[in-house]
């Protein structure tokens, strides 16, 4: 209920903002509040403003001057095909001439049986009573969309068809044949709930169209479930590939680590070799030297047995010539 006026203030402020600068007719606008639905209806054919039986309604009412003087405002009232009359009484407002005013009428949904029915629509009007003077008027206006209650089945269609519609939406990825097989059902049944609704059976409306909700959520889950099972192959299938690029890693880490190991042995065979070799060069320089030693040393003794022969020569020709 609070709701509701605090809608209908707002609406009162943006009707009597926008009601300035029109002069369309003396009741330019009406704006409904605490309605179920509003729009064309398949079963009345017609558009309608629908609200729930034994709910509470308003509508704010425009009413503009256009005539060439001022008037006295009396009495508003909203008057419905099968009697209902809902008015303010005994008003004294005067309303100059070019200017609006908006006023709040609240009225009251019966409850359907006896001469109410929602089996058809209904024709509603809205009345203005002014004085002039001594003179009295009427501004009348008679809306073009026609007034309808709903019944708690009416109401369980609109809302599962609504339900629908936004399952609908979130069903427009469907790919696999199952998951379709169930969409397509559940559109049948839809279209079954319509025709149905269309020709006066409510009930049997919204049990189709539960029937269609059932089915489209079971597409829905199967079409992921189905998904789940695809992407968890995908996941398994990658996650071996992972291991087997792992596995194959680990191969080629352990050919390194080889080729390394057999770098790594080479080099000190190579380091040993050439210890080894270095040591037999020096065994060679040494015996080289060696040699040499004892070749220098034959030399030496071959010269000082020369310089013994020469002198030995030399003492002899020297004594040789003393004894002469």
């Amino acid at each position: 209920m609070k709701k509701l006026v605090l809608v209908i203030m707002l609406a009162f402020l943006v009707i009597n903002m926008s009601c300035l600068e029109k002069s369309h007719a003396d009741i330019p606008v009406i704006v409904h509040f605490g309605y179920f639905y509003s729009g064309f209806d398949a079963y009345y054919k017609v558009n309608i403003i629908g609200y729930l039986e034994n709910s509470l309604g308003a509508i704010a009412v425009t009413v503009r001057n256009d005539l060439n003087y001022d008037v006295n405002l009396t009495r508003i009232k909203i008057v419905f095909e099968w009697g209902d009359v809902f008015a303010i009484n005994n008003l004294t407002i005067q309303l100059s001439r070019g200017l609006s005013r908006v006023f709040i009428l609240e009225f009251t949904i019966p409850s359907i049986g006896g001469k109410i029915t929602n089996l058809r629509p209904y024709t509603y009007y809205v009345e203005v009573e002014y004085v002039y003077g001594n003179e009295t008027g009427v501004w009348r206006y008679t809306p073009e969309n026609y007034f309808v209650i709903f019944n708690s089945d009416q109401r369980d269609y609109y809302n599962l068809k609504r339900e629908f519609e936004s399952l609908l939406y979130s069903s427009i990825y469907i790919t696999r044949a199952k998951a379709k097989e169930m969409y397509y059902k559940a559109i049948v049944e839809r279209d079954l709930g319509d025709l149905l609704y269309s020709r006066g059976s409510f009930k049997e409306a919204v049990a189709k169209y539960k029937n269609a909700i059932d089915l489209l959520k079971q597409a829905v889950s199967l079409e992921y479930s189905i998904q789940s099972v695809f992407e968890e192959i995908s996941l398994n299938r990658s996650i071996i590939l992972l291991k087997q690029d792992e596995l194959q890693l680990e191969n080629i880490k352990s050919q390194i680590n080889y080729y390394n190991s057999q770098i790594e042995v080479n080099r000190i065979l190579a380091e040993a070799e050439s210890k080894k070799a270095d040591a037999e060069l020096k065994k060679a320089e040494a015996e080289l030297i060696s040699a040499l030693n004892v070749k220098y040393y034959a030399y030496a003794i071959m010269i000082y047995g020369f310089g013994f022969i020469i002198i030995s020569i030399g003492i002899l020709i020297y004594l040789a010539k003393k004894a002469r």
